[in-house]
């Protein structure tokens, strides 16, 4: 029970900063669809707004969790002064 509890909180997480990490990635994908949609036409804009996106949507979703990674490494590094 307790192994099946720690991997929903890692998954509830995981979830919250996938949907932070929407928010600042819906700028440059608007801004780009918006500009290119004035010299292209089809899906080729939601195309380019999505790669320029993606960059943005990774170092917002990842940061946070080697920022925490840093910090359990840290801990666990002089934990052994303690004993």
């Amino acid at each position: 029970m307790q192994r099946t509890c720690h991997y929903l909180r890692r998954i509830s997480r995981t979830v919250r900063s996938f949907h932070i990490g929407l928010i600042p990635s819906a700028l440059p994908l608007l801004l780009v669809v918006g500009i290119s949609s004035i010299f292209l036409a089809g899906p080729l804009p939601w195309i380019l707004g999505g790669l320029a996106a993606f960059p943005v949507f990774v170092i917002v979703v990842i940061t946070p969790f080697f920022a925490v990674g840093g910090l359990v490494e840290e801990h666990r590094s002089s934990l052994w002064t303690l004993a």
